[in-house]
């Protein structure tokens, strides 16, 4: 008979409701006749924890009681006499409970980590450094995921849980490649969380062993039934959701699989998302298995964290192309990795085209820049802050060219470069003119 335990103390149901669904750990939800309503309520709000038990050895699980209703049976056509307490949990060890809602220690709430995945580095390797290793199960589909692409970063400010950036990473990465439908927790062992990827096939539902029920409003989820076929021997129901980091589908009824976790079926000549498994549990066995079903996710642009980043530059890479940066101020960012990873961000200079001309403005080491990092992009390093100069104000001078080398170049284009009245010195040492250039002033170069 299903119940649960907490401490010493113990209470049996008459009907426990099992659901899975993406992003979160399993759902229980079990009613508890004649119980104390005060004690009940008591457990839900200390989130007290204790044991599930499914009524075998392999369907024993810790719990973590979260809230308590009262009324008749919760799962649609059942019961209608059953009347009682009900109290509802999550299914998972307190080791993961406890992880998914920490945030980053030791982090101010406005400080931003970034995660870059680099240049050679395998999509499962980066999803294992971004989730952390043990709490990553990679089943090796993640493989064919197409983004990020290396270069892109996912931020993450200091306030965001472990669980809140879990689904931010998943929407960013299923904007690009829909096949990733987002996150499920494992409860086995100390617990971990698998990306939820779509199958290349989905699995075929038989029309004559699930039928709807509910109202079929449009733009709302169908809903499918399975049951009523005698009930379903719980002990391998159990090890399959329970026993496996990876489930597969299982047979519950007679001719009716069904998926233990979100993932693509087809029924009725369509391909539909799975949303919602529901198992309805007797002290016989299983009775009643439902499916949630809606339209498979459409790639959509996900709310995005933004941050500009104050950042000093390590080294402009061959090409010109990028810019290693390091913070300014860990304080304000860093990067996942640790502080002597830099990020790679692209170089944004005043330059224009090849062929127009422009100013050629070469990274030194420590300048200071301006980065622009948007979750699931590339950063840009936009420039430098300027301080103003009250000296060249006061000459009137709206354009300043200093520095160690200074080369005025108009290629084979004729030109004038004139010096305004009164501006006699430049600060450089020594100064190259090339092409056809008129020049008029008196330019001082000692």
């Amino acid at each position: 008979m299903p119940g649960f335990m907490i401490g010493e103390r113990g209470w049996e149901s008459d009907e426990a409701i099992l659901t899975f669904r993406l992003n979160g750990p399993p759902h229980v939800s079990l009613a508890v006749p004649g119980a104390d309503s005060r004690e009940l309520h008591a457990l839900a709000a200390s989130r007290a924890r204790g044991l599930l038990n499914l009524g075998h050895a392999a369907a024993i699980q810790p719990l973590e009681v979260n809230g308590v209703t009262t009324g008749h049976s919760l799962a649609e056509a059942s019961d209608p006499n059953i009347d009682a307490q009900w109290i509802h949990g999550r299914i998972a060890p307190p080791s993961l409970l406890d992880w998914l809602h920490a945030s980053t220690p030791n982090l101010a709430p406005s400080t931003a980590i970034l995660s870059q995945r680099g240049e050679n580095q395998s999509m499962g390797s980066f999803l294992y450094e971004l989730v952390g290793g043990e709490r990553l199960f990679v089943r090796g589909a993640e493989k064919g995921l197409a983004a990020p692409e290396p270069g892109v970063c996912l931020l993450r400010p200091g306030w965001m849980t472990n669980g809140n950036f879990l689904s931010a990473a998943a929407a960013e990465i299923a904007w690009r490649d829909p096949r990733l439908l987002g996150w499920r927790a494992i409860p086995h062992g100390d617990g971990r969380v698998v990306f939820v990827i779509a199958d290349q096939k989905p699995l075929v539902l038989d029309q004559k062993d699930w039928r709807f029920f509910g109202s079929q409003e449009p733009g709302k989820p169908l809903k499918l039934r399975s049951g009523g076929l005698g009930f379903a021997p719980l002990p391998e129901i159990a090890a399959a959701l329970f026993g496996e980091a990876e489930p597969k589908e299982t047979t519950l009824f007679p001719n009716a699989p069904a998926p233990p976790t979100p993932r693509l079926v087809s029924i009725f000549g369509r391909t539909w998302l799975a949303a919602e498994t529901i198992l309805i549990i007797r002290p016989e066995g299983l009775w009643e298995a439902q499916i949630v079903l809606a339209p498979p996710p459409s790639p959509r642009p996900p709310v995005r964290e933004a941050r500009f980043l104050p950042a000093l530059v390590e080294e402009w890479t061959e090409g010109g192309g990028e810019l290693l940066l390091k913070p300014r101020d860990e304080r304000i960012w860093r990067m996942a990795r640790g502080p002597q990873e830099p990020l790679r961000a692209l170089c944004l200079t005043p330059a224009m085209s090849e062929e127009r001309g422009g100013v050629y403005l070469r990274p030194m080491r420590g300048d200071p820049r301006i980065v622009q990092a948007l979750s699931g992009e590339q950063p840009l390093a936009l420039g430098a802050p300027m301080a103003r100069d009250e000296n060249l104000e006061e000459g009137n001078i709206d354009v300043a060219l200093t520095g160690d080398g200074l080369l005025l170049s108009a290629a084979q284009k004729s030109a004038v470069f004139s010096l305004s009245e009164g501006l006699t010195e430049t600060q450089a040492r020594s100064v190259k003119i090339a092409g056809s250039v008129a020049v008029s002033g008196d330019l001082d170069v000692s």
